[in-house]
């Protein structure tokens, strides 16, 4: 009889465990998609996706490390795969970008709600 309640408790624990994985299942498949995801965006794009105002983001960005005075990203976080560096033509010269890859939209957004939880009134955040 213990061995069959036993089983029966870690059955139920094992249904409940399955209940919660199914409920979180589109958070996990959006996470993955961003992660996974080979498109990269703008600083500006990232700071309004994440809710935060574009200038106070790469501000931000600057005094977190991310980025050097010149906006680019610091070799690091490119190893990291939390950035690309990409290089356009602008007026014949070529131009030296910062992208967000969708690792570090996902990075970033962690950090950006851990600041958002400690100070929910800083002036980098849209006004809700």
């Amino acid at each position: 009889q213990l061995l069959a309640r036993a089983v029966l408790s870690a059955q139920t624990v094992i249904d409940e465990k399955n209940q919660l994985l199914e409920q979180a299942k589109p958070a996990i498949e959006l996470h993955e998609s961003i992660v996974n995801d080979e498109g990269t965006l703008s600083m500006r794009d990232a700071g309004k996706q994440l809710q935060v105002k574009p200038n106070k983001f790469v501000e931000w960005l600057r005094e977190s490390k991310y980025l050097n005075s010149s906006n680019h990203a610091y070799q690091s976080k490119i190893d990291a795969g939390y950035m690309r560096l990409s290089t356009t033509e602008h007026n014949g010269k070529p131009r030296t970008n910062t992208r967000v890859t969708g690792k570090g939209f996902a990075h970033l957004g962690k950090k950006i709600a851990e600041v958002r939880f400690a100070n929910p009134g800083h002036v980098m955040f849209y006004k809700s």
